[in-house]
């Protein structure tokens, strides 16, 4: 397991396809390393091999390259060595063009009998033919590796695309059937796609560790969590020597993908080393001619080494071997930065106050809506939070929140009680807190449900303990809610508006959903004791409106249950905080970035804001002895009283880094 990265990482990318002439025609090692070190790189991932299935050497056991002449991939490490850049070697697993066309019996296949992946005639983006783990074509990715190792002095193997479908391949079909399972149902071939898979990474890993223990070794998009610890990657961890991050936010990722990702993985234990992974393509992966501008890749780089990451930008090697001086140009003006920051970034502990049990299902590459809602609204208020699944531990976090859709298994009951019983907070909303198999609370929040609320939307009416930063009116819900009952001595702090009926086409009002037309004595918002509960499914609906009152009502419940938080102050909502400790200090980022949607596709970011004079309050242990900008090493004046550490900071262009010296 690796304790500490590089900072300052590229993934090379070099899918070339082998109708290309040329390849490697005008490398040249100087050129190369300069470039490289101009733009403040120390470390790389050069490709072995690409999903076109060439490899870039002279290989005894694939296809080299037809139009490339001599050792590029050879020469590229050697050079990198010779220059101090640490070297990680790319390889792919499930997409080799090659071999898939040379043997069509190693392709993963599909219920009707179909191969997975591209097709004959399809030339769609990102589509290429998918390789089975569990199939013969695992002994070559093995020798593969090996010839590397033994011809190269690579620091790591990155293994990309480790993804198994529920193949029906006849490797599949026997292997399965050796275990006892059916092929005929759906569940028992994820089962087993899952078990191929770490099954094939167990078998890489330990090629790679029996060569050299310290290798890093990755296994790229296979980055998965879901609620309950069933598909999760902390279940594979120990094939992982680190946590690499993929989340290109131009690309189908988007900017809310990272903050969900690092904040379950910077939770999952032992604490790995991790590293967040951004592109310097306008889009994503292959967008030749297009550069990111760059405030974003400012942006994104800068959001990496604020939650305690170090950096990789991706970026394509052109067929002839060259590196773009252009492109380099706009990762050093970046990198420079990263460089003189990084001291700050390194072996720090996240400081948080909220933990978030995950939504997510599990599945690769997506995010649940829900947890995007409540990442949001957190995020915009500024408080400090991680990620959870059930195997996560409770303890350390003052407050948990099960968002919309939580519902508890008979394990995570029992390990919820005890959290309460040890003084925790807990706010649910919707359907979050019933048992799996039963419409019943699974802990003691001082409600009943009944049902479903019949009408949707309907509206909510706050009552004074709600009220702040909210508009004394009737707020619509556009999401279902629950209908439920309260117990004696449960507070009701806001209720149920109906309308006046569903919208349907007997009866309908307006353009949109039926007005309003009487209060009712349905709780919206309750609490007993640490425990609030909020019928509606309120986050869900914040990722899908915006509605700037959801995020208020969840601000006074968590003021409510926890009232001291860690970061306070005037920052706009568009500003966004991390606290993070370092030996005796803590560490504070403030990042303001605006990207807005002035494309259809994608999120554009140009310029940079600044911010000016926007005082800031740290919940600190002790009255700090100094307080600094850095890495600018300026000294702030400060006040310290009731155990918060008060200053100024002047301004913030972009990131600004703030040092508390205990």
């Amino acid at each position: 397991m690796i304790q500490e990265l590089p900072f300052r990482h590229i993934h090379l990318d070099f899918h070339t396809s082998p109708q290309i002439p040329n390849i490697g025609k005008h490398f040249d090692p100087e050129t190369f390393i300069a470039t490289l070190q101009r733009a403040h790189v120390n470390s790389i991932a050069l490709f072995a091999k690409c999903h076109h299935g060439m490899s870039y050497y002279p290989t005894r056991l694939g296809v080299m390259h037809p139009h490339l002449d001599f050792d590029l991939f050879g020469g590229m490490v050697n050079a990198c060595k010779q220059a101090g850049i640490r070297v990680v070697a790319y390889t792919t697993v499930t997409l080799d063009e090659y071999m898939a066309t040379q043997h069509p019996e190693w392709r993963q296949v599909d219920e009707q009998g179909r191969l997975v992946g591209r097709a004959p005639l399809n030339a769609d983006h990102f589509s290429w033919q998918w390789l089975c783990m569990n199939s013969p074509y695992i002994d070559y990715v093995a020798r593969h590796t090996q010839e590397i190792l033994e011809r190269y002095p690579v620091d790591g193997i990155f293994y990309d695309i480790i993804l198994q479908s529920p193949c029906l391949c006849r490797h599949c079909q026997e292997g399965m059937r050796a275990e006892g399972l059916y092929p005929g149902n759906l569940a028992e071939r994820e089962r087993y796609s899952l078990q191929v898979a770490d099954r094939c990474m167990a078998r890489l890993s330990r090629v790679v560790w029996d060569h050299n223990p310290e290798s890093a070794v990755f296994f790229n998009s296979r980055l998965r969590f879901d609620t309950y610890a069933r598909n999760s990657s902390r279940n594979e961890q120990q094939r992982y020597s680190h946590w690499e991050i993929e989340s290109l936010a131009s690309g189908e990722w988007g900017y809310n993908h990272f903050p969900i990702a690092v904040r379950y993985f910077q939770a999952v234990e032992p604490k790995r080393a991790m590293t967040g992974h951004t592109g310097r393509f306008h889009t994503s992966w292959g967008d030749f001619g297009a550069l990111k501008n760059q405030a974003a890749l400012e942006y994104e780089c800068f959001r990496l080494i604020a939650s305690g990451c170090a950096c990789t930008i991706g970026d394509q090697l052109a067929p002839n071997g060259t590196l773009d001086s252009a492109i380099y140009q706009r990762i050093g003006a970046v990198y420079e930065q990263v460089a003189r920051k990084e001291a700050w970034c390194r072996d720090v502990t996240p400081q948080v106050e909220i933990g978030v049990m995950t939504a997510h299902t599990g599945d690769h590459g997506g995010l649940a809506k829900i947890d995007e809602g409540v990442m949001r609204m957190l995020l915009e208020t500024h408080y400090q939070f991680e990620f959870l699944d059930a195997q996560s531990n409770f303890q350390k976090y003052p407050m948990l929140i099960l968002p919309d859709d939580i519902r508890l298994t008979p394990a995570l009951r029992e390990k919820l009680t005890a959290y309460l019983a040890q003084g925790g907070k807990l706010l649910l909303s919707y359907h979050s807190g019933l048992m799996q198999d039963r419409d019943e609370f699974g802990v003691d929040c001082g409600i009943a449900f009944q049902q479903n609320y019949e009408f949707t939307p309907s509206y909510i009416r706050a009552h004074d303990a709600l009220q702040q930063g909210i508009e004394p009116m009737d707020h619509v819900m556009y999401e279902a809610s629950a209908q439920v009952a309260a117990h004696d001595g449960t507070a009701a702090l806001a209720s149920i508006v109906k309308p006046y009926f569903n919208r349907t086409w007997e009866h309908f009002c307006s353009h949109q959903h039926t007005p309003p037309e009487t209060i009712t004595n349905i709780p919206a918002v309750t609490q007993r004791g640490n425990i609030i509960y909020i019928a509606s499914a309120i986050f869900n609906a914040y990722i899908g409106y915006g509605y700037r009152p959801y995020r208020e009502i969840v601000r006074n419940c968590i003021e409510r249950l926890l009232p001291n938080k860690l970061i306070c102050g005037n920052l706009p909502t568009t500003a966004e905080t991390t606290l993070m400790k370092q030996g005796n200090c803590l560490i504070l980022h403030v990042l303001h970035y605006t990207p807005q949607r002035t494309a259809k596709r994608i999120d554009i970011l140009e310029e940079v804001i600044p911010l000016y004079d926007r005082t800031i309050s740290v919940k600190t242990d002790q009255q700090p002895a100094k307080i600094l900008l850095i890495p600018e090493q300026q000294e702030l004046a400060f006040t310290w009283s009731d155990h918060y550490a008060h200053f100024t900071i002047p301004e913030i262009r972009g990131h600004q880094m703030v040092l508390i010296v205990m």
